[in-house]
C-alpha cells in the first residue's frame, strides 16, 4: 500500500460561521473541517498551519503548492506570494525536489491521477499549474481520457459532469466509485496524487452557493 495525497485546493480550517464559511453552511458529515473543532474521525488529525509561511501578504496557490510538493518555503525563496500558475522561479524549486521526483529517484512508482483532455495535451497552455509542472519535471506520463474511460484516472471535478463543456462525454462517476479508483491507484503506486481545485475556484469567485454545492457533491 502506497501513499495517496488528496490535494483539495482552497479548502482550509475556517470559522464555524455559515455566513462566511461554506463548510459550516453545508454541514456535511465527512467534511467537518472547522477551526477549534475535533476531527470528524477519531483516527484523523487536523493541524492548523500558517499559509503565509512567515512572508507578509495574502497567501496564494502557486507558492503554497510549491511549498507542499517541494518541501521548501517557496514564498520566502522567491520573496513574495505568487498566485495562479507556476513561474520559472517556482519551476526551479520543483526541479528534482518535488515529491514526484524524490519518490522516483528512490525507486518508487509515482502517478498523478488527474486526467488531461486531448485539447490540453495537444496544445499546452503558456501558463501551467504547479502540479502539472511538477509532473513534467519528474518525467511522469500524463493520464488521459482513455485512462478515465477505463477507470484508471479521475477528471478534476471527479464526477465527469464538466467534460461536456469541453466537448467530451463520459459516464458520470459517483463519489464512492471515485474513491475506489483512487484506492486502486494507491495500491499500485508508491505515491499517488489527485488534485481537486473546484473548491478554490468557488472561493476566488466568492460564490457561497457554488461552494456549498461542491461540498455536497464531494460528500
Amino acid at each position: 500500500m502506497g501513499v495517496l495525497l488528496l490535494f483539495v485546493d482552497g479548502l482550509g480550517l475556517g470559522e464555524d460561521d455559515p455566513d462566511k464559511n461554506p463548510v459550516a453552511r453545508a454541514r456535511v458529515k465527512r467534511l467537518r473541517l472547522l477551526r477549534d473543532r475535533a476531527a470528524p474521525d477519531p483516527t484523523a488529525t487536523l493541524v492548523p498551519a500558517d499559509a503565509c509561511l512567515g512572508v507578509p501578504g495574502l497567501p496564494q496557490s502557486a507558492t503554497g503548492q510549491t511549498s507542499i510538493l517541494a518541501g521548501v518555503n517557496a514564498p520566502a525563496a522567491v520573496g513574495r506570494h505568487i498566485n495562479g500558475y507556476c513561474t520559472k522561479s517556482l519551476a526551479a524549486l520543483l526541479d528534482g525536489r518535488s515529491l514526484f521526483s524524490r519518490v522516483k529517484a528512490g525507486g518508487g512508482e509515482v502517478t498523478f491521477a488527474n486526467a488531461y483532455t486531448p485539447a490540453f495535451l495537444e496544445n499546452l497552455p503558456r501558463f501551467l499549474s504547479v502540479s502539472t509542472v511538477a509532473s513534467m519535471r519528474a518525467g511522469l506520463t500524463f493520464r488521459t481520457l482513455d485512462h478515465l474511460a477505463r477507470g484508471e484516472a479521475l477528471f478534476h471535478d471527479f464526477t465527469n459532469r464538466l467534460l461536456p463543456e469541453r466537448g467530451y462525454s463520459l459516464p458520470i462517476v459517483r463519489p464512492r466509485e471515485a474513491g475506489a479508483r483512487l484506492a486502486r491507484l494507491g495500491e499500485r503506486h508508491t505515491f499517488t496524487m489527485y488534485e481537486h481545485f473546484l473548491t478554490d475556484r468557488a472561493g476566488h469567485a466568492r460564490d457561497m452557493a457554488r461552494g456549498v454545492e461542491i461540498l455536497y457533491i464531494a460528500s
